[in-house]
């Protein structure tokens, strides 16, 4: 399966339901500035969390898992963000 027309069509028109279903809001606004920092820094809690064996494999039920350590793991990318946010020489580049 590849990058056919049809899936390049169906794509944008999902991704126009999506804009026209969310009028904003902080939530939105938030997440999207914050989005690059999370982006670049989940990898670095994903190294962690392998090197700890904290990886899905290993902690039981993967169905379980799976999802509270992506949320973790973008909870902890939020708060790099945070801390990037409040350092001053930082404000113009994030």
């Amino acid at each position: 399966m590849g990058m056919t027309v049809n899936i390049c069509l169906m794509a944008t028109g999902l991704y126009g339901l999506f804009i026209n279903s969310i009028r904003g809001g902080k939530a939105v606004s938030y997440i999207s500035r914050a989005s690059f920092t999370v982006y670049l820094s989940h990898v670095f809690f994903l190294k962690i969390f392998e090197a700890k064996g904290l990886i899905p494999g290993n902690l039981g039920y993967t169905p379980l898992t799976v999802p509270v350590l992506s949320a973790l793991i973008f909870v902890l990318s939020l708060a790099v963000y945070e801390v990037l946010r409040r350092i001053k020489v930082m404000k113009r580049f994030i």
